[in-house]
């Protein structure tokens, strides 16, 4: 029996953590996408779904809060699972992202 591949998909605006995400995480099985801007990803989240979303707060255009906030309302993809991976740690911010619809912040 094969093994099921989830596709997980990294939105981040430094090159160099989107390349870390994707060596880990393909190097583990899974099915990985990259993208730099949020904008981009949820054009392709129209025609691919994830099964996993992670993303940065800090990203310039649509930041963190906003695309979680987005993929929240919006049929088909609202259900995703997101896990915010950021340098803010402050209990504000925690409360400010699970309120946008973070699943998990680290």
């Amino acid at each position: 029996m094969e093994k099921e591949q989830y596709y997980i998909a990294a939105v981040d605006d430094e090159f160099d953590v989107r390349e870390l995400l994707h060596y880990n995480l393909s190097k583990a099985g899974y099915n990985v996408s990259t993208y730099e801007k949020a904008a981009e990803a949820l054009e392709d989240f129209r025609e691919s779904k994830p099964d996993l979303i992670l993303t940065d707060w800090l990203m310039p255009g649509i930041d963190g809060l906003e695309f979680c906030r987005i993929l929240k309302q919006t049929p088909g993809i609202q259900g995703i699972p997101v896990i915010m991976i950021t340098c803010k740690g402050d209990e504000s911010d925690i409360s400010r992202a699970t309120d946008c619809g973070v699943t998990d912040y680290f």
